[in-house]
Parts: C-alpha cells; structure tokens; sequence
C-alpha cells in the first residue's frame, strides 16, 4: 500500500517560514507503531494521521514527534486543518471538528487559515525550579528572568513559562537536553518569551521553544504553548479578553506569527482561540510501509 501526504508550513503566510507539518490525509489501516516510524522518517516536529471521523466535517487524528504521540498540540491541529479544507475533505466547511487523544476540538476555517478554541483554562502551577536555576540552565543572567516562572498544562501537555526581560535575551538563551532532563521539570518543554509591545487589549510576544521532552530541540511555532501562555498570562485585571501576538522562529529563519485570544470572566479563563495560517508546500507518496 502507498498512503498520500502533504507538508504544509504552519503559522505563515509564505513557503518556508513557520513550522512544517506533515499530513496523512488517510491513514487508515496504520497502527502506532508504524505511525511512529513514519513520523521518525519525516523528521519534523510532528506529523499526523487522519482518519473519517463519526460523522461529516469530523475527523480523527493522531499526532506523531520523532519520538512519541502527543494527546494535543497546536501547530498540527492548525495545519491538518488547513490541508483538509484545501484539499477539499472538508467540503467547504468553515467548521470543523478534530478528535484528537485529548478530546474533540473545535476549528474555524477561513482560506488559508485556522484557528481552535479551547473551551477551558489551562493549569498554572508555580516552577519547581527556581528563577536563578532556570536563569542558569537557559545561559542567561538571573537578572534577565522576570518574576517566577510558571508550569502551564492543558489535556496533560505542558511547559514550563519563562518571561525574560526582552528579546535580545530571549535570542540568546539556549537549553540543552542534559540540561533540561537534569532539571526535571514537569511537562515537554521550556517556552522562554519577553513582552516587546503593549497596548490595550492587545501585547507582543517574542519567543523561543525548547521542546526536548518529545525530541525536539527547539520548535519555530509551538500553538500549544501559545495557547497555555495566553490562558496563564491574564489575571483579574484582564477581566474580559487579552490578544497575544507571538513570533517566534526568528532566531531559526522560519519567522512565525501566532495569533490568540483568551477570555477571562469572573476571574476565570473561559476559552482560548489560536490562529494562524498555513501554506501547502509538498505532496508526496510514501511508498513502502514499515
């Protein structure tokens, strides 16, 4: 059997930017471990399988690292949805909806664009590290972290939030795997990130992505991330909504624009919604299962 994909560049509006994606339209008749040699073999941040779903306009699919399945993430759900829709299995829908591990999540489509929403808050729960230990393990001086780092989780996929004092030190932090695993911190990844812009409603956010608890050294545009930071960030003093603008990649030469969304009533986080969009760039044919 051969099975058709596609790579599609995420969270960019031009070829070769964002983070590439790749997407078996049908991949019916694979099992996990062949989907994890496939998604080995592409050697992108994650590749993902789809499925027909229960009913029309819905759609399973499973989400493959280099090394492991992840529940949820952000990037994939925003590319699979777009090659669904421009390779016509959405059938012109501007709604979709994906059943990942995680549960179900809703999707609007707009021509070459997604965006999801997450119906609940994420989790925050203070670093177990200190800010002057992970000041150290990402090379930067402990002046440059700004208050405490936060654990942010979401359907069991996590990372660890580090606000720095501009982008000029957040390009110039790094993290290693020893280090990262020495730390043992909770969740998949460090999220390091600086504020370059405010205004009302509405802040700029500069960011870099070490994701080594899946294999990945570093990320050009993590959608999970972005939507754990946007539903961490807001406090009381935000009631109704706050819009992040995150770039990130830059630093890689695959500039990204993330775009979100939360919602905050009554002191609580009542949705998130990441966008951005996503550019076709390859379709090829995999010729031999493993």
């Amino acid at each position: 059997m051969s099975y058709n994909y596609f790579v599609t560049d995420v969270f960019s509006d031009v070829a070769y930017g964002g983070n590439p994606l790749a997407v078996f339209v049908d991949g019916s008749g694979l099992d996990s471990r062949q989907m994890q040699a496939i998604a080995r073999e592409m050697n992108l941040s994650e590749t993902t399988f789809v499925t027909k779903g229960s009913a029309p306009g819905r759609f399973n699919v499973r989400i493959f690292t280099p090394t492991s399945e992840l529940p949820f993430a952000g990037h994939p759900t925003v590319g699979t949805s777009v090659v669904l829709a421009e390779t016509g299995l959405a059938e012109g829908r501007s709604e979709i909806i994906l059943d990942v591990p995680a549960g179900a999540v809703n999707v609007s489509l707009t021509p070459g664009k997604a965006t999801f929403t997450l119906h609940q808050g994420p989790n925050r729960t203070e670093s177990p590290a200190s800010a002057d230990v992970i000041a150290k393990s990402l090379g930067v001086p402990a002046g440059a972290v700004i208050g405490t780092p936060w654990h942010a989780d979401y359907n069991g996929v996590g990372y660890l939030c580090v606000e720095l004092a501009d982008a000029a030190a957040v390009d110039s932090s790094s993290l290693s795997p020893e280090e990262f695993f020495r730390l043992k911190l909770p969740g998949i990844g460090v999220y390091a990130f600086a504020s370059t812009s405010r205004e009302a409603g509405r802040e700029g956010i500069y960011v870099r992505s070490f994701v080594h608890g899946v294999g990945v050294p570093e990320d050009p545009a993590t959608g999970a991330a972005a939507a754990l930071l946007a539903g961490t960030r807001l406090d009381a003093q935000h009631e109704g909504s706050c819009s992040l603008e995150i770039r990130q990649g830059v630093k890689m030469g695959r500039p990204s624009l993330i775009q979100t969304n939360a919602q905050l009533r009554d002191g609580v986080v009542s949705s998130v919604a990441v966008g951005g969009h996503s550019v076709l760039v390859t379709e090829g044919k995999l010729l031999r299962v493993p």
